[in-house]
C-alpha cells in the first residue's frame, strides 16, 4: 500500500534490468522512457524509477517504509507497505510489480 497520489501516466520504452543481491534487489535501466536506479533493501529504498525518486527507510519493528518521494518536482511524505506475499515471488516478478507501483 502506499500513501500519496500521482495522476501522471507514463508512456515510453521500457528496458529494466534487475540484480538479486545478497542484501538488496536492484533494478537499473529504463522505465516510461525514464533512466534510473532503485535499491530496495530491508531497511531501506532508494532511487529512481519512471519519474519518481526514493528516498525511503524501515525501521526493523516496522511493517512500513518512510520518507520522501519526488515526482514531477514535487516532493512529499511517503509511507509504503508490502504485502507479505510479495517476498514469495521471483526477483523478476518483485521487479515488475516494484516498477509499476513506484514508477509513475
Amino acid at each position: 500500500m502506499m500513501r500519496g497520489s500521482s495522476a501522471r501516466r507514463l508512456t515510453g520504452p521500457t528496458d529494466l534490468h534487475f540484480d538479486q543481491l545478497p542484501d538488496a534487489l536492484v533494478l537499473t535501466g529504463m522505465y516510461g522512457g525514464r533512466l534510473g536506479e532503485l535499491e530496495v533493501r530491508l531497511d531501506r529504498i532508494k532511487g529512481t524509477i519512471g519519474g519518481c525518486t526514493y528516498d525511503m527507510s524501515r525501521h526493523p519493528d516496522a511493517v512500513w517504509y518512510r520518507g520522501t518521494r519526488a515526482c514531477a518536482g514535487r516532493v512529499s511524505g511517503a509511507e509504503l507497505a508490502f504485502p507479505t506475499s510479495l517476498a514469495a515471488r521471483s526477483p523478476g516478478e518483485r521487479g515488475v510489480l516494484l516498477a509499476i507501483f513506484l514508477g509513475h
